[in-house]
C-alpha cells in the first residue's frame, strides 16, 4: 500500500495575503496525519485548515480500511500475496491552487485511490480572506446567478452533445441514437436541473466561477467530471 499526501495549509500574513504551504507525507504503510501548526491569525482560515485536516485524516483512515478489507477478500478467494503486490494500491491526496490574489484564494483538494477510481472525490474552497468567509456564486455573478449559470450550462450541454457526442441524462433530444441503443440510460428525472447555493465550483485564473459536476452526476461515467465556466 503506497500512501502519498500533499496537504495544503493556508497562511495569511498581516496584509491578508494568502499563501499555501504543503505538508507532504509519503510511505508504504498507514500512518496518522500530523497535527497542523497554527497557520493563521484569523478564525476563518484556521477553520478552513481544520476542515482540510479532517477531510484528509478521515479519508486516509477510510481508504486504508477499504484496501485492507479488499485485500483480505482477495486472498480468501484464492489470490496470492504475489498477485496482490502486482495489483498495487495507492492512496493519494493532492491539491491545486486555481486562483490567488491579495484578497481571495480558490483551491481544489482531491482524494483518490488508484485501485478503484469510484472513491475519488474533490473538495472546493473559495475563500474571501478580507471578510473571513466563503465566496458564493451569487457574489461572483450577481443576484440573478441562478438564471445566468443555468442558461450557460444548458447551452453548453446542447453544444457538447451535438458537436462532441457527449451524453447528458435527461437531454435525449441531443443524442437520440445513443438513448435508443441504451434505453436504460434515459434517466429523464436525473441529470442537470439547476444550480443553487450548494453547487460546487472553483474560481479560474480569469476570475470566473467554473461549476463542477462529479463523475456520474449528470452523465455516464466515461465522460468523467464535467466543468462549465460561467463568465462574469
Amino acid at each position: 500500500m503506497n500512501i502519498s499526501i500533499e496537504q495544503p495549509e493556508i497562511v495569511v500574513d498581516g496584509n491578508q495575503n494568502a499563501q499555501t504551504d504543503s505538508k507532504e507525507e509519503a510511505g508504504t504503510s498507514p500512518a496518522d496525519t500530523k497535527e497542523p501548526e497554527a497557520a493563521s491569525s484569523t478564525e476563518y482560515v484556521a477553520d478552513v485548515n481544520a476542515a482540510i485536516e479532517k477531510i484528509v485524516s478521515d479519508y486516509k483512515a477510510d481508504a486504508t480500511k477499504r484496501i485492507e478489507e479488499y485485500k483480505q477478500a482477495f486472498l480468501e478467494t484464492g489470490g496470492t500475496e504475489e498477485e496482490w503486490l502486482e495489483r498495487g494500491a495507492d492512496i493519494d491526496v493532492s491539491y491545486e491552487i486555481k486562483y490567488q490574489s491579495d484578497t481571495a484564494l480558490s483551491l481544489v483538494l482531491t482524494t483518490n485511490e488508484s485501485w478503484v477510481s469510484v472513491y475519488g472525490q474533490q473538495y472546493f474552497f473559495n475563500m474571501d480572506l478580507v471578510n473571513g468567509k466563503d465566496i458564493t456564486l451569487e457574489e461572483l455573478l450577481g443576484e440573478d446567478y441562478v438564471e445566468k449559470a443555468n442558461a450557460v450550462i444548458l447551452e453548453q450541454i446542447k453544444q457538447r452533445s451535438e458537436t462532441e457526442g457527449y451524453v447528458y441524462w435527461g437531454y435525449e433530444q441531443y443524442n437520440k441514437e445513443y438513448f435508443e441503443a441504451n434505453p436504460d440510460f434515459s434517466m429523464e428525472d436525473e441529470g442537470f436541473k439547476t444550480v443553487g447555493p450548494e453547487t460546487k465550483f472553483y474560481i479560474n485564473e480569469a476570475g470566473n466561477p467554473v461549476i463542477v459536476f462529479d463523475k456520474y452526476e449528470i452523465g455516464p461515467g466515461y465522460m468523467g467530471s464535467q466543468e462549465f465556466e460561467i463568465e462574469k
